[in-house]
């Protein structure tokens, strides 16, 4: 006889587990997306160049920078030790990152002399500026406004 009961089927069982389904269904996605998400934030983060970091930092509005990336420090050492009085330096005789990133930048020495600071406004005034990059650029910028910059001001070892 308890194999009878067994084998039919219960429905409030049936329609509990539909009731969950349809309420925890869209929780799993939404966790799913956001872990996602989130992992493609740090893989942009760590995995990009540097350029591209301060790129997506400006089309998203981000605030001012004060670092720089360690392995750029030897490279950027070398540049500042050729900046003229004004302290300028042309950030284009260095390698593609630097060049893409800063540009032309101002490099003191501390008071200490211990280290460099380096500052830099990064921005674009037109969509002129965008069409030397890729067109990728030029149309992220066209959708995402003109004329926001910010600061990039930078401490650095000397060695």
């Amino acid at each position: 006889m308890e194999n009878v009961n067994k084998s039919k089927l219960n429905l409030s069982d049936i329609l509990q587990k539909k009731q969950k389904q349809t309420v925890f269904k869209p929780l799993k996605w939404t966790m799913i997306l956001g872990l996602f998400a989130g992992l493609i934030y740090t893989g942009f983060q760590f995995a990009l160049p540097w350029h591209w970091q301060l790129f997506l930092r400006w089309l998203g509005r981000g605030g001012d920078v004060n670092t720089v990336p360690p392995s750029l420090y030897q490279e950027l050492n070398n540049l500042c030790q050729t900046a003229d009085r004004s302290h300028h330096v042309n950030g284009y005789q260095g390698s593609v990152q630097i060049a893409y990133s800063l540009g032309k930048f101002e490099c003191r020495l501390s008071r200490d002399q211990q280290y460099w600071l380096i500052y830099d406004v990064y921005g674009f005034d037109s969509t002129k500026e965008a069409m030397k990059g890729t067109p990728i650029a030029f149309l992220l910028i066209k959708l995402a406004g003109q004329n926001y910059t910010y600061q990039i001001n930078a401490v650095i070892p000397r060695r």
